[in-house]
């Protein structure tokens, strides 16, 4: 995918999302406030991703997945799952803190600080990060449409 397609892409889920948002009373809530379906979303993607779980990440993550890792790297719903399914990542564990999640119909915001500890080739990583996860609720499930990381600044 090129850089002007991605950046295509990424005005076009800002536009749909403040289209989504407009006229909107929501606020920010923590997520122990309500939202169990998004955050079970949440933790299931996780685990899937954590196990290596192929099929629960292919009905975790939405067909226009765009995935953008603390690094910059850009992944489709099929390239994040074939990292997974032939180990070029291997995620050993994901810590995540509380997250803040704001709703508007079928399109729900999650963000959250976390710590993930995985291997990447040979080489083992421990990133913190704080994430933002764009989920779609379609065909009676949240799916993840957008996820992008940022690294957190060193203290």
């Amino acid at each position: 995918m090129n850089t002007h397609t991605l950046r295509t892409a990424g005005a076009l889920l800002a536009a749909a999302l403040l289209a989504a948002c407009a006229g909107s009373q929501s606020a920010w809530t923590l997520a122990d406030r309500g939202h169990d379906d998004i955050l079970q979303a949440d933790r299931t993607r996780i685990r899937a991703q954590i196990s290596g779980d192929v099929g629960d990440m292919e009905l975790a993550l939405h067909d226009q997945l765009q995935y953008v890792h603390a690094n910059g790297q850009v992944d489709t719903k099929a390239s994040l799952i074939d990292a997974l399914r032939f180990k070029r990542v291997e995620y050993l564990s994901v810590q995540v803190g509380e997250r803040a999640i704001q709703r508007h119909g079928d399109i729900a915001v999650l963000t959250a600080p976390a710590r993930i500890e995985l291997i990447v080739g040979n080489t083992p990583r421990t990133l913190d990060s704080v994430y933002t996860a764009v989920y779609w609720h379609l065909d009676g499930r949240w799916q993840l449409l957008n996820y992008h990381s940022s690294a957190k600044p060193e203290a």
